[in-house]
């Protein structure tokens, strides 16, 4: 019987990653993970250094252009293993996939920190509405009411993050939305709201996807973040090139 598996802070951070945007195949030979085009930076700068300290690697990211993603594809048999050890299935998760005992019930909770890292860099969002019902012209207008979400089709795994926020010291709201279309599933999303639950999950969570953070860095500048930029724009903004307000159309 070999040895228990060892959860580093860096092999919680994959197992989050994983959980979000991987996808290890049935036949268990090929894991994929990848993101979006614009998160060719977080995969550069994060994901796949990770994997390669981790499991003593020297992957390079790619474009999947059929797909409209990028990241990595590697057949390992070590990082399968491992997966499985954490109770990761082969084959489609999103609906069974788990946050690993292991990391559930460990009594390090950074463990639990790089998990919630790893999962909301990849699949969770940060945004930012406005209060249309609100006197105040800045916040009838602009987007300045921050939201930390997470969306899943897996109720187990919804319902794990929800108590793993709460125990961390986090208040979040449980929703549960019906599926609109006969080949839809039932979604579940937990939401942080406001500027404190912000805050307190910047510096506890200490995201690492630059294209999630610049939302927050916008934010914290100028007070509000335009909704529906690209993070092209948002560098821009960052940088002083673009003014937030010239992507508001006039108010009547």
């Amino acid at each position: 019987m070999g040895s228990p598996l060892f959860i580093s802070e860096k092999l919680s951070e994959i197992a989050g990653i994983h959980a979000g945007d991987g996808h290890l195949r049935k036949n268990g030979e090929e894991l994929e993970i990848s993101g979006s085009f614009e998160e060719k930076e977080y995969y550069d700068a994060c994901v796949i250094p990770l994997f390669n300290s981790v499991f003593d690697l020297k992957l390079k990211g790619r474009y999947f252009l059929t797909k409209g993603t990028y990241g990595f594809r590697v057949s390992n048999l070590k990082i399968k293993q491992t997966l499985l050890e954490l109770g990761f299935p082969l084959g489609k998760k999103s609906d069974i996939v788990r946050i690993p005992e292991q990391i559930l019930s460990s009594r390090d909770k950074t463990l639990q920190v790089a998990f919630l890292r790893g999962l909301c860099d990849t699949d969770g969002s940060i945004s930012f509405d406005k209060k249309m019902k609100n006197s105040n012209f800045f916040k009838k207008y602009r987007h300045f009411y921050p939201r930390v979400c997470f969306s899943t089709t897996s109720e187990i795994l919804a319902r794990q993050v929800y108590s793993l926020v709460k125990e961390l010291g986090f208040y979040s709201c449980f929703f549960t939305k019906a599926a609109r279309k006969p080949t839809q599933n039932i979604s579940y999303d937990i939401c942080l709201n406001g500027k404190d639950a912000l805050l307190l999950w910047m510096s506890s969570i200490k995201p690492s996807n630059q294209v999630k953070f610049s939302r927050y860095s916008v934010w914290q500048r100028y007070g509000f973040c335009p909704p529906k930029t690209t993070y092209e724009q948002r560098q821009k903004i960052l940088k002083g090139e673009l003014n937030p307000n010239s992507l508001y159309g006039p108010v009547m």
